[in-house]
Parts: C-alpha cells; sequence; structure tokens
C-alpha cells in the first residue's frame, strides 16, 4: 500500500539497481514485471497519479504552487522549507518541536484549510514532527528529490499493469490529491476497485477509516477461502493483529503527549 506521494510507489517495483541506473529510472521499473508469487496485492491510499493527469488543476493552490516550484525553482522551494521547519526539525527535541508546531507557517501551509482542525489534535502534530524530523533530517535535498519524482514521467501506462484488483481509497472532500484524480487511475485499471469516503479529507482518511481500509485490502489476498475456512488458518487473527499494531502506536504517541 502506497499513501499520498507513496501513491505511485504501490503501483511500481524496483528491479535490481545496475551502476548507471539514476534515481527515475529506479523508481519507473513496472510493477507487471512481478510474478504473481510475489505481488498479491495493491493499493493506493489517497495517492498522486500520473503527472499529465489532467486533475492535477484541481489540486488547492498550495500544492500546485509547490509543484512549479520544484519543477521551476526546486534550489529555491528547498531553501524556503529548509528555513521554515528544516533547522528547526533538525535541531529541536520532539518535545520542543512539538510545542511550536502549530503555529509554524510551513505546517499551516501544508494542511489544507478544510483539516485545520488537525492543528488541534496532539496525534496529528506529533505524527507531523516525525516526519518532518526524517524530512530534513540530512537537510532539504532528499525532500526537494522525492517531490521531483512525483512529476517526472512514470515511463509507462496504467493500462500496461497486468495485474488486477489494485484497490484506491480517497476521500470526497480531498483537495490535495482530489479524488477525481482516483476515478481516473482506477478507470484504466484492470478490474480496479475504488472506494470514495465522504466528507474526508487527505489526512482524516486513513485516521478514521484505517482499520476498515486494511481488512478490505486484505480481503481479496485470503479469497477464495470460506469464511469458516479464513478463521480455521488464522488469517483473521493475522489481520486483527495487524491493526492491533496500529492500535498499540497510537497509544504509544497518546503517552508522548
Amino acid at each position: 500500500m502506497g499513501g499520498s506521494g507513496g501513491g505511485p510507489y504501490a503501483l511500481v517495483a524496483p528491479e535490481p539497481r545496475k551502476k548507471e541506473d539514476t534515481d527515475s529510472d529506479v523508481v519507473k521499473a513496472c510493477a507487471y514485471a512481478l510474478p504473481s508469487t510475489q505481488l498479491k496485492g495493491a493499493a493506493v491510499l489517497a495517492g498522486v497519479g500520473p503527472p499529465e493527469d489532467s486533475s492535477f488543476s484541481q489540486m488547492r493552490l498550495g500544492t500546485r504552487l509547490l509543484y512549479a516550484g520544484l519543477r521551476y525553482a526546486p534550489s529555491l522551494v528547498g531553501a524556503v522549507a529548509n528555513v521554515l521547519v528544516g533547522r528547526k526539525a533538525r535541531i529541536l527535541e520532539p518535545e520542543e518541536l512539538k510545542g511550536i508546531m502549530p503555529h509554524l507557517k510551513y505546517l499551516k501551509a501544508v494542511v489544507a484549510p478544510n483539516e485545520r482542525e488537525l492543528l488541534e489534535n496532539p496525534y496529528f502534530i506529533m505524527g507531523m514532527v516525525q516526519a518532518f524530523q526524517e524530512h530534513f533530517r540530512q537537510g532539504p535535498k532528499g525532500f526537494i528529490r522525492d517531490g521531483q519524482l512525483l512529476l517526472e514521467p512514470w515511463g509507462f501506462k496504467l493500462e500496461d499493469i497486468p495485474f488486477p484488483g489494485v484497490r484506491l481509497y480517497y476521500g470526497s472532500e480531498d483537495i490535495n490529491t482530489p479524488p477525481q484524480m482516483g476515478r481516473n487511475m482506477a478507470a484504466k485499471l484492470e478490474r480496479s476497485v475504488y472506494k470514495e469516503y465522504e466528507g474526508e479529507t487527505h489526512k482524516t482518511l486513513f485516521g478514521k477509516h484505517g482499520d476498515d481500509i486494511l481488512r478490505d485490502i486484505a480481503g481479496p489476498v485470503l479469497i477464495p477461502a470460506s469464511d469458516v475456512e479464513l478463521r480455521s488458518s488464522g488469517a483473521y487473527d493475522l489481520i486483527n493483529a495487524t491493526i492491533n499494531m496500529r492500535k498499540t502506536s497510537i497509544k504509544r504517541l497518546c503517552r508522548t503527549t
């Protein structure tokens, strides 16, 4: 499963890297090269579509400006991001960063207007602290390159992916990766399953529906076993164990807030 900017990575899989390969070449190695014994399922969670997708125009203005900057002035974007949050993320301790995070202009820029209530959520803030510290741990170059890769041609068409049944999950109020982006991809993927959650945004989708999404992803992998066979095989135990691990992680976040 790949979410947001990780969505394209759920549809591709790197082949063994050759000495002459660039980062872009590795990202473009197609998922259809994977044998079925190695790929049992694939899911995209509010993922970014191919750069030629027309629904990029439906993204909120801030996201479009960021992508324009990454395309035409990456050094400037990196310098601004480093000043606004990068240096703080590298210097401050997590608790210190958590205290100032809701007031950072950079965070207010990446959080959409319909998600501003999340700035009052301690779990969300702690998650952003961890994300920003990883983003900028070695400076802004990795942050820039990661964004640039999303804007480069994938090197294959969605129609060329032979793996059937890719599952896509989007929120109806997502203005970072608009649901139309998911619909467009679903229409080109063989026997894909598209699910849209009414009222959810880019950052609330998995937080509110993560358990259901995990079960939904695991279900097709276990078919055609009957419900009785699933229970006797321990498959449900595996699904529930994954969900419990997710809940345990949330509880640990609670203890740090």
